[in-house]
């Protein structure tokens, strides 16, 4: 905005601002609640004969820029406390091997070591989480993921995503329920790691010990995955939210669980990319049901044919 003096309104003139010192960030509350960052700097303006003829007032919406400051501080706290969680344990029992490695039973010798694989699995699939969705942002969210098309059974894949869990977890309880001709058309990888995404947080946000279940079904023309989990539920006006890149709905500052909010947008762009989507039910103090739906494969017959199986309690 421009502030002209009464003698030079309409010609052309000359500015510097510079003198005007720092900018000052202002926030601006609206009668309906939203807030606006408004950077205003003000100066002298001269005319063409450098005489001072007028104010300089330049005012700039900051509001997204803001934000993105603001997402980038969080991120850069949360990914920091992620990988750093899982490398104090690995060091620890590194250097405890290196040192006493004669010393210890052979039995606390293999629990070290798979520590030290289950820490470094989770750095993996963090490092893993930050290449897909660096690779999806390119050039801007609404780009997809590549991913495979063919003949999927989902429950094999469930089953297959949940054994990992069942091992980290053992004394969690995950209960898979996976219907006969649940064939969608998809990638297999990218539906493994559909679950174990959605299979992850719902650990996170539920009791220890608390079960998890997994549910296959067919549809209609679609085949769902459905996680399902008793935890402390996701407020109405944050459904949406939660499927954003690096969304946390708790301070980044206060973490009580982990991740680095990446995982459910993750799940959300490989779901859209095989032509599907997810969707979320929760009540607050509940629990919450994730809901993948993807399209059933005109071929009942999978790419590579699983042994038989039945819906099973794989903590049994």
């Amino acid at each position: 905005y421009l502030l002209r003096g009464r003698d030079n309104f309409g010609r052309p003139v000359s500015m510097d601002v510079s003198s005007g010192g720092e900018p000052t960030d202002l926030e601006i509350v609206a009668t309906d609640g939203s807030v606006r960052w408004l950077r205003v700097q003000h100066g002298p303006g001269f005319d063409g004969r450098g005489q001072l003829s007028f104010d300089v007032l330049v005012v700039t919406d900051v509001t997204r820029q803001r934000e993105v400051d603001k997402l980038k501080d969080d991120f850069i706290s949360t990914v920091s406390h992620e990988l750093r969680t899982p490398l104090t344990p690995i060091k620890g029992y590194a250097s405890l091997l290196l040192r006493r490695n004669d010393e210890i039973p052979a039995e606390r010798r293999r629990e070290a070591l798979q520590s030290i694989l289950e820490r470094a699995d989770h750095m993996h699939r963090l490092v893993e989480d930050l290449l897909l969705a660096s690779r999806v942002a390119t050039t801007g969210e609404r780009r997809l993921p590549e991913v495979g098309r063919q003949a999927v059974d989902v429950g094999h894949v469930a089953e297959k995503a949940l054994r990992s869990f069942v091992i980290a977890h053992p004394l969690r309880e995950f209960r898979l329920d996976a219907a006969d001709g649940a064939v969608a058309l998809g990638d297999p990888i990218r539906i493994e790691q559909i679950v174990a995404n959605l299979v992850s947080n719902a650990i996170k946000f539920s009791d220890e010990g608390a079960p998890v279940d997994v549910e296959i079904a067919r549809e209609g023309v679609s085949v769902q995955i459905k996680v399902h989990d008793t935890g402390r539920g996701i407020p109405a006006d944050k459904h949406d939210e939660i499927f954003e890149k690096f969304k946390r709905l708790e301070d980044p500052l206060r973490m009580e669980t982990g991740g680095a909010g990446l995982g459910l947008f993750i799940v959300r762009q490989l779901a859209r990319a095989m032509g599907g989507d997810v969707s979320v039910e929760s009540v607050l103090g509940k629990g919450s049901t994730f809901t993948v739906t993807l399209t059933v494969s005109s071929s009942s017959v999978p790419a590579v044919a699983p042994p038989d199986r039945r819906a099973s309690d794989l903590a049994g």
